[in-house]
């Protein structure tokens, strides 16, 4: 499973879609986690947690993303796990970086796309938002999913593309040229249980 961004080029007027198959010539892949030589645990991410809401954490400080390797990942071996519990006046957040923490200058990118897996299905509302963060650990705003995605049915993988621009238009102060992760964070409160594989 991979997460990625993406840049294009312009072609006779026409934007020229990226994707892992694109026949664009110009244009650049930024993978942020692409298979976990671990099956239990990806080694460049990081998670904290902020009780009462429950988050499934792994390594030996509990600050790893959990990987699957059950379930068969969209592509690839194996993909993230993301489960949790989201209680009022608790907070989490889980991200994953390229290998060796190596920031990337995205600032030319368009398009943010990863692939999401419910286990039990999920409404759109209840979905995560998601962020990116540069190496100063300056985190962009949080951006909701639910304008890109419609609500997850269980047990199909489905593709989620977001335009570069929304975080962009921000104007939050994140350095764009120095993107070190990119991170899934809590959304609304409900206290139901979740898992999403990314």
């Amino acid at each position: 499973m991979k997460i990625l961004l993406t840049n294009t080029v312009s072609f006779r007027h026409m934007i020229v879609a990226v994707s892992l198959f694109s026949t664009s010539l110009n244009a650049q892949t930024y993978l942020y986690f692409q298979d976990s030589p671990s099956s239990s645990y990806y080694d460049y991410s990081w998670m904290e947690l902020t009780s009462p809401s429950e988050l499934e954490r792994m390594g030996s400080d509990l600050r790893k993303f959990p990987v699957e390797s059950v379930i068969p990942a969209h592509q690839g071996v194996n993909s993230l796990r993301l489960k949790w519990i989201s209680n009022e006046g608790g907070g989490w957040f889980a991200i994953a970086a390229g290998t060796d923490w190596t920031e990337k200058n995205i600032s030319a990118a368009d398009t943010l796309m990863f692939w999401l897996y419910s286990v039990e299905g999920i409404t759109e509302v209840n979905l995560p938002k998601v962020f990116v963060e540069d190496i100063t650990n300056k985190k962009s705003t949080f951006q909701l999913l639910s304008p890109w995605v419609d609500d997850l049915a269980a047990e199909v993988w489905t593709r989620v593309a977001i335009p570069m621009s929304q975080l962009f238009n921000e104007n939050d102060g994140t350095d764009f040229t120095k993107i070190k992760t990119i991170g899934f964070t809590q959304n609304t409160s409900d206290g139901i249980e979740y898992t999403l594989l990314i």
